[in-house]
């Protein structure tokens, strides 16, 4: 346990904050510094992420397996994929989407390991923490 001693409270609390990032770190936290009224506060909520997640083609093409975006209130799969794509500079829609924005044939997109074809297809929400998983349309023989 830790003890701090000193006659300034704005140090102290100063000291607080710096010992609270040296052993929790930013990793998942966010800080929050207030001295109003000679206070400070921290919010250790978590940061809240979506997962997503590319295979086949697609993990080829963009050269990565996965991605983080934040969550957007009330976004959906459809809004998600317009997002990512402003994210990433390697076009990859055209493998999805054809120009109407509506799903490819044979494309198959998974939110938390369930298939949106059974959901609200591009209307399916996404939530904090979901995890979203593109497959192209697959060929061969």
């Amino acid at each position: 346990m830790f003890a701090v001693f000193s006659e300034d409270l704005f140090y102290q609390r100063a000291f607080v904050l710096e010992l609270f990032l040296a052993i929790g770190g930013l990793s998942g936290l966010h800080y929050l510094k207030s001295l109003k009224s000679e206070s400070l506060s921290i919010y250790m909520g978590p940061i809240v992420m979506i997962k997503i997640e590319f295979y086949s083609l697609l993990r080829m093409l963009l050269k990565r397996e996965k991605f983080e975006l934040s969550v957007c209130d009330n976004e959906n799969v459809g809004q998600l994929l317009q997002r990512l794509q402003q994210q990433i500079s390697t076009p990859f829609l055209h493998k999805l989407l054809d120009e109407q924005a509506d799903l490819l044939l044979g494309t198959i997109i998974l939110v938390n390991r369930r298939n949106i074809h059974h959901l609200e297809k591009l209307e399916t929400p996404v939530l904090d923490g979901d995890v979203v998983a593109f497959f192209p349309p697959g060929a061969g023989g």
